[in-house]
C-alpha cells in the first residue's frame, strides 16, 4: 500500500532523514521506532506531505505521492493522528468528530459515522457534550483517533499515542489501535515505547539518526540483542 524509496528530508538547511526505504503492506501494522530525535516524526510528516522540501519516491496504491499536499492525501485514505494528539480544547467532543469528517459533506452520513465512534468509544458518548479540553489525557487520546476515523482512512499514520499516558491507559490504547487495524486499516505506528509497539505490530523498523539501522519481523526484532540492549532496555522474550 505504501513505499518510501531512497526518501530525504528536513527543515531549511537541517538533514533529518536519510534515504529511508519503508513499506506498509495492505492490511498491515507496521512499527516504527527509534529515540528521541531519531527522525520518526519526520518519517510521517514527509509521508502525509507536511514537509515540501524532501527527495525520493513515496507511492500510494502504487501511485506517486510524494508531491502531494496533505489534503489531498487525506481525500486518498491517509490519515495522521500527530504526537500531543491536537484536538480542539474549545470544541465539544461532537464537535471535534465532526471536524474529522469535514471532507464529508453527506449530513445523514456524518451522523451515522458519529454513532459508529461512540459505539467503538463508549466514554465520548459520555462526554460528547463536554468540551475537549477538561477530558483526561487517555480521553482526549480516544478523541484524536476517533477523529481520525471519522474520515474513513484506509492508511492511518499514528506518532506517539502513548506519550503521557498512564500505563492501564497506554494498554487500552494499543487494544484499540489493534482493533482498528483487524477492522482492515493499515497502520504505521511511530511509538517510543517499542516493545508495546513491536508485540503488536506485523513488523517494525528501526530509525537512528536518520536512517534505517535495523528492519524485520516484530519477533525478530525482539529477539535481535542489538534491539533488546538499545531500545528496549534488554528486555528478553
Amino acid at each position: 500500500m505504501l513505499k518510501l524509496s531512497h526518501v530525504s528530508a528536513g527543515y531549511g538547511n537541517i538533514q533529518a532523514l536519510f534515504d529511508i526505504d519503508l513499506e506498509v503492506g495492505d492490511g498491515e501494522l507496521v512499527a516504527l521506532i527509534g529515540a528521541n530525535g531519531a527522525g520518526k516524526s519526520t518519517t510521517l510528516k514527509s509521508i502525509i506531505g507536511i514537509l515540501p522540501d524532501r527527495q525520493g519516491s513515496i507511492r500510494y496504491d502504487d501511485e506517486e505521492i510524494s508531491q502531494n499536499n496533505p489534503s489531498e492525501n487525506l481525500r486518498r485514505g491517509i490519515v495522521m493522528i500527530p504526537e500531543g494528539r491536537w484536538i480542539f480544547p474549545d470544541l465539544t467532543v461532537s464537535e471535534n468528530l465532526k471536524i474529522g469528517a469535514f471532507i464529508k459533506w453527506n449530513q445523514d452520513y456524518i451522523e451515522a459515522k458519529l454513532e459508529e465512534q461512540f459505539a467503538l468509544f463508549p466514554i465520548l458518548k459520555e462526554r460528547r457534550n463536554q468540551k475537549g479540553g477538561t477530558l483526561s489525557g487517555g480521553e482526549q487520546q480516544m478523541l484524536a483517533i476517533s477523529r481520525a476515523l471519522m474520515s474513513e482512512p484506509r492508511l492511518l499514520l499514528l506518532d506517539e499515542p502513548s506519550l503521557g499516558l498512564a500505563p492501564q491507559m497506554v494498554s487500552t490504547v494499543f487494544s484499540l489501535i489493534k482493533k482498528i487495524n483487524r477492522s482492515g486499516v493499515s497502520v504505521l505506528l511511530v511509538e517510543q515505547n517499542s516493545a508495546m509497539a513491536l508485540q503488536i505490530a506485523n513488523r517494525g523498523y528501526v530509525i537512528s539518526s536518520g536512517k534505517i539501522i535495523v528492519s524485520g519481523r516484530s519477533a525478530d526484532l525482539l529477539d535481535n540483542p542489538l534491539v533488546q540492549n538499545a531500545y528496549l532496555g534488554g528486555l528478553k522474550k
